[in-house]
């Protein structure tokens, strides 16, 4: 049977005898977040949909140089379009360089981020895009992801790259104005929400709307209250207090080879055990798979995963 946040902590303050209740919890707590980021366990898997949004070129601008306010006559911005998470990048007329777009005043008035360095320009023609979107608000690790367009069977099988950011970025170097459809993605910087979430880059940026399937391992909530379940499967639940207590002697002040040696060990086998029944990785290539209209296509996950070895 499942152990309660209260009775994981007991458990605790039996195996170490100097710990508080309140050293216990938060001890049980720490070692129970670390565990979800140990490994891409199946049971923090969780599928959401990215639906990309089209480019807009409609109309012509006017800038001045070393300004940041721009106009548009003839077409209709969409002052959502600057409300946080939302961004916008704007390529303007004669310049191979991008500009965020900070704020959109209305529908025909805008703000840069930076200060533009061309020409005035009085009827200048420009194109707005976005490739940069949040992830769901329950991501948390996003060391190991999936993204596809399912509805493509030919070449490559709809699979985006995921390349870490120095790869992504000499990618995007070779044309930084670049639209169409996306090829890779990487993960970019947290959002200033609370709590943040990561968000996701593609390259080249979408020129009309696409729909991605995508895969992530969810946040886990912290235990509150005594009554609380940890999120993590009731057989394994053992772990978190063993996690502890490794945490605790393996600690300079606190080392102690033998305790440390011990938890260890049992550590091992119950790791081994869950890892065998509860992996994430081989979930998500059954998922993904599952989706596919042809099973005989190969799994998609190892090239969703990008360049290298996972590490968790």
């Amino acid at each position: 049977m499942a152990r309660t946040y209260v009775q994981l902590a007991a458990k605790l303050q039996e195996e170490i005898h100097s710990f508080s209740p309140a050293k216990a919890r938060q001890s049980i707590n720490d070692a129970y977040i670390r565990l979800c980021e140990m490994h891409p366990w199946q049971h923090l898997l969780k599928r959401f949909t990215l639906q990309t949004e089209a480019e807009y070129s409609t109309g012509t601008i006017a800038i001045d140089t070393l300004t940041s306010a721009v106009t548009l006559t003839d077409g209709v911005w969409v002052v959502s379009w600057g409300t946080a998470p939302s961004s916008r990048r704007m390529a303007i007329t004669g310049r191979d360089e991008p500009y965020d777009v900070s704020v959109f005043g209305s529908t025909t008035a805008a703000t840069l981020a930076d200060t533009y360095i061309g020409d005035t320009l009085t009827e200048g023609t420009y194109n707005l895009f976005r490739d940069t979107y949040p992830l769901p608000t329950d991501c948390g690790y996003t060391e190991l992801m999936a993204l596809y367009d399912p509805t493509n069977h030919a070449g490559d099988d709809g699979r985006l790259w995921f390349f870490p950011q120095p790869r992504f970025v000499r990618e995007l170097m070779n044309d930084p104005l670049a639209t169409g459809t996306p090829e890779c993605f990487t993960i970019m910087q947290f959002t200033q929400e609370i709590p943040p979430r990561p968000t996701l880059r593609l390259y080249p940026a979408p020129d009309e709307v696409f729909a991605y399937h995508g895969w992530y391992f969810r946040r886990p909530s912290l235990m509150a209250v005594d009554g609380d379940y940890p999120d993590w499967p009731a057989k394994f639940d053992d772990m978190i207090w063993i996690q502890a207590c490794i945490d605790h002697f393996g600690t300079e002040m606190f080392f102690s080879r033998r305790f440390y040696d011990h938890y260890k060990t049992r550590f091992a086998g119950l790791f081994r055990r869950m890892k065998q029944e509860m992996d994430g990785q081989t979930a998500m290539d059954k998922e993904i798979e599952g989706t596919r209209s042809d099973p005989r296509r190969r799994s998609l996950f190892g090239r969703a995963v990008g360049e290298g070895s996972v590490s968790w």
